[in-house]
C-alpha cells in the first residue's frame, strides 16, 4: 500500500477514534476536519482533503462558527489555487471576504484581498489585481502590519511581469 496509503488509513482511524472518545454524535468538529484536510493535502491526497473541507464547512455551519467557516473557505481557496482551479479559488476567497465583513477581522481581509489580487494577476486582469492589492495595502498600513504590506508590495511588483488579458 505504501507510506501514503498507510498515512491515510491512520488519519481516518484517528478521526474515528477522536469522534468516539469525545462522544460527539454529530461527528468531528470543524476544527478536527480542518486538521484532517491539512494532513491529507500534505501527504498527497488533495481529493480527500477537499472532502474533509466540505464536511468541515458543513460542521462549522452546524456549530454557527463564522471563524470556522472563514478558516475552512480560506483553506479551500489555497487548495484550489494549488490545483490551478482559479475560478473555484476566487469563489472561496469571495466567500471569505463576506465572512470577514461579518467578523470584522481586518488582517484576514487584507490577506484575502492579497490572494484575490494574486489570482487576478495570474489570470491577466492587471487592473483588477491592482485594485485589490491597493485595498490590501491600505488595510495593512492602517494596521501598521509591516509584513503584510511587504507581501502586498512584492505581489504588486509582480504586476510588472503580468500579461494583460486580451480583449
Amino acid at each position: 500500500m505504501g507510506e501514503r496509503g498507510e498515512a491515510g488509513k491512520l488519519l481516518f482511524a484517528a478521526i474515528e477514534d477522536s469522534t468516539r472518545a469525545s462522544g460527539q454524535r454529530q461527528g468531528p468538529s470543524w476544527n478536527t476536519l480542518l486538521g484532517a484536510a491539512a494532513t491529507s493535502a500534505q501527504i498527497g491526497f488533495p481529493e480527500r482533503a477537499q472532502g474533509y473541507l466540505l464536511d468541515a464547512l458543513q460542521q462549522a455551519e452546524n456549530e454557527r462558527s463564522l471563524q470556522g467557516k472563514l478558516q475552512v473557505v480560506t483553506k479551500m481557496a489555497l487548495l484550489h489555487q494549488a490545483a490551478g482551479e482559479w475560478a473555484e479559488a476566487e469563489l472561496r476567497i469571495s466567500q471569505g471576504l463576506d465572512l470577514v465583513s461579518q467578523i470584522g477581522d481586518r488582517t484576514s481581509r487584507a490577506e484575502l484581498l492579497l490572494s484575490l489580487g494574486r489570482l487576478r494577476r495570474i489570470s491577466g486582469d492587471v487592473e483588477g489585481a491592482r485594485h485589490f492589492l491597493d485595498d490590501a495595502l491600505r488595510i495593512c498600513t492602517k494596521l501598521d502590519w509591516a509584513e503584510g504590506a511587504m507581501m502586498v508590495q512584492q505581489e504588486s511588483e509582480m504586476l510588472r511581469f503580468a500579461v494583460p488579458q486580451s480583449l
